[in-house]
């Protein structure tokens, strides 16, 4: 797995603007606008598709400052509900959504123990 960080750099308002419409008009349109793994100046695809993320940044060069890092693995730590629901709806189905089960029963419900708060143990003098 690849992470692209990225960042536009052009002095002035209008050449900025416009260079950002133009740069995210092409994202949509490439290869690599398949991948459900995107924020804000970073991308991150797949070691398959390295060839074709590095060329489309290639388009650029000379206006955006672009880094490039493997990985095996990618922990979420936080994220916004909304953006939560926006890369659900952008993810290929799971097998139980593939099979038409409803959402509630593709989660994993933890065991009674686990779900009943326990209260802490008295200290002894």
């Amino acid at each position: 797995m690849l992470i692209y960080f990225y960042d536009i750099k052009i002095k002035g308002l209008n050449p900025y603007n416009t260079l950002k419409r133009r740069f995210y008009y092409r994202l949509k349109r490439s290869k690599i606008s398949t991948y459900p793994w995107r924020t804000k100046s970073v991308i991150i695809v797949e070691d398959s598709s390295e060839a074709a993320a590095d060329e489309f940044f290639k388009e650029f060069e000379g206006y955006i400052e672009v880094y490039k890092a493997r990985t095996d693995a990618i922990q979420e730590v936080l994220t916004l509900p909304e953006a939560k629901t926006e890369a659900q709806r952008e993810s290929p189905p799971t097998e139980a959504q593939k099979q038409g089960k409803p959402a509630e029963a593709q989660k994993e419900s933890k065991p009674a123990e686990a779900q009943k708060e326990s209260k802490p143990a008295e200290a002894k003098p």
